[in-house]
C-alpha cells in the first residue's frame, strides 16, 4: 500500500483515541466503561482488571491488625494469658498491684479499707467511728497477705508456651476488731471477692518475702499480748495502729 493511503488511515486512529483532539468522545468512552447503570457487566469486569492483585501478592499487612507487627496496640501485645483461668481475688490484686509484675510464687500484701459501714462483729459506738473516720478517712483498715499462683496449663503445642495459664491468689485477712468487751482481738478470715467490695476500696501494698510474712502474721498475733494492746481506745488502740504494725514488718 502506499503511504499516501496510510497517512488519513493513521490520522484517524489518532483522532478517535486522542483525548485533546475529541474530549467529548474520551469521556463518552470512559462513561461506558465504567458505569455500573448503562453497562453492568462492563463496569464488573472493569473494576476486577482494577483491583486484582497480582499473583503472589496480599491486600492484607503481614503484620496483622492494624498497630503494629503484634497485631495489637503500638508498643507490642499484651503479656495476658489467652486462656486458662484466672480467679476473681488474683483479677483483683493483678489491679491494685498494677505496678507489680507477679509471678508465681510471689507472696504479696496490700490493704483493705471500709469506707462506709462496720466490719461484721466490730463493736465500735457511733461516735467512735465518726471519731476515727473523721481522723482517718475511712471506718476500718485490714491488712490481707498471701501468695500468687500461676501455672502453665497448655497442652500440646501450647505446653510451656505461657498462652493458657491458671492463675489464682490465696490470703487471710489480718484485722484488730472491737469486743463488747472493749478488748481487742484478732481477727484472720481467708481473704475472698465472693462478695465483692461493696463499700470497701484497697490500697496497694507491694510484693515481699515467706519471711518477712511470716514475721508480720506472728506480730499480727502477738500484737494483743501487750498490755496497752488488749484494750480498745480510738486515738491510740485501734485498727489502724495495728495495721501499722503488720504493714513494716512486710515492707
Amino acid at each position: 500500500m502506499k503511504f499516501s493511503h496510510l497517512l488519513p488511515a493513521f490520522l484517524a486512529t489518532l483522532a478517535i483515541a486522542n483525548p485533546i483532539a475529541r474530549p467529548e468522545a474520551a469521556r463518552a468512552t470512559s462513561l461506558a466503561i465504567a458505569n455500573p447503570i448503562t453497562s453492568p457487566e462492563a463496569a464488573g469486569n472493569a473494576a476486577l482488571d482494577v483491583r486484582a492483585p497480582e499473583p503472589g501478592s496480599s491486600s492484607k499487612h503481614k503484620g496483622g491488625k492494624k498497630g503494629g507487627p503484634s497485631g495489637g496496640k503500638k508498643g507490642g501485645s499484651s503479656s495476658a494469658p489467652k486462656g486458662g483461668d484466672t480467679t476473681a481475688e488474683f483479677k483483683e490484686i493483678e489491679s491494685v498491684l498494677s505496678r507489680v509484675n507477679l509471678k508465681d510464687g510471689d507472696w504479696v500484701w496490700f490493704s483493705q479499707l471500709w469506707d462506709r459501714g462496720v466490719v461484721d462483729g466490730d463493736n465500735e459506738t457511733d461516735e467512735e467511728l465518726k471519731e476515727l473516720r473523721d481522723e482517718l478517712g475511712y471506718d476500718h483498715i485490714a491488712v490481707i497477705i498471701g501468695q500468687v499462683t500461676i501455672k502453665d496449663v497448655g497442652k500440646g503445642d501450647k505446653k510451656g508456651k505461657g498462652t493458657v495459664l491458671d492463675r489464682s491468689f490465696k490470703g487471710k485477712m489480718y484485722h484488730s476488731v472491737k469486743e463488747k468487751d472493749t478488748r481487742t482481738e484478732l481477727e484472720s478470715p481467708t481473704w475472698s471477692m465472693a462478695k465483692g467490695l461493696q463499700g470497701k476500696s484497697l490500697k496497694a501494698g507491694g510484693k515481699t518475702t515467706e519471711a518477712k510474712a511470716k514475721a508480720a502474721i506472728e506480730a499480727a498475733e502477738e500484737y494483743f499480748a501487750h498490755g496497752k494492746n488488749e484494750y480498745y481506745d480510738v486515738k491510740e488502740n485501734n485498727c489502724e495502729t495495728f495495721a501499722k504494725v503488720v504493714e513494716a514488718k512486710l515492707r
